[in-house]
């Protein structure tokens, strides 16, 4: 759904809900608008798993047990795309409870990964428009230049752990 210039959507892939404002439309914006927007979906995600954990607090099942059950088919370390499908479907296969829970733990790692300041993800641009409001302007060219930076070392980065991932599925 789009309302003026912001898109508001909820996807298979990415997986998620989410939110895509022109950049022109935020810029214009004062800090503590920015802010609230770029953390309003950070919130979200915290909140989603706060729920859910909730829920099963409510309910007294063991979480830690469930967890356990969980993760006995992962290998430990850091889980890239594949390794967290695989885990989604040992989840399910154990029951809905457990996919539930793997779904909150999920959107909490996926809200404090949101948080790191990365130019391309939330808390990198909280953190580009808070040293804009403490220095002024930042250069076009320097933040693309970071911007480029990180891109390259996060695709490296990903293709680790994705080649991690797919060592560990053929043991």
């Amino acid at each position: 759904m789009r309302i003026g210039g912001t898109l508001f959507q909820i996807a298979a892939f990415p997986f998620g809900g989410y939110v895509s404002i022109a950049t022109q439309q935020l810029d214009a914006q004062p800090y503590a608008v920015k802010a609230f927007i770029l953390l309003a979906g950070i919130v979200v995600n915290i909140l989603f798993a706060y729920l859910i954990f909730a829920f099963f607090k409510l309910r007294n099942i063991d979480v830690k047990k469930m967890m356990e059950e969980t993760s006995a088919n992962a290998h430990g370390g850091i889980m890239g795309p594949i390794g967290i499908i695989s885990l989604i479907s040992h989840s399910i296969s154990l029951s809905f409870n457990h996919f539930l829970l793997l779904l909150g733990g999920l959107s909490f790692s996926i809200g404090i990964f949101n948080l790191l300041p990365i130019p391309f993800l939330d808390g990198g641009q909280l953190a580009a428009y808070t040293l804009e409001a403490l220095t002024g302007p930042i250069s076009d060219t320097a933040y693309s230049i970071s911007t480029l930076i990180f891109i390259a070392l996060f695709i490296l980065f990903m293709l680790y752990i994705t080649l991690g991932d797919i060592r560990k599925l053929w043991k």
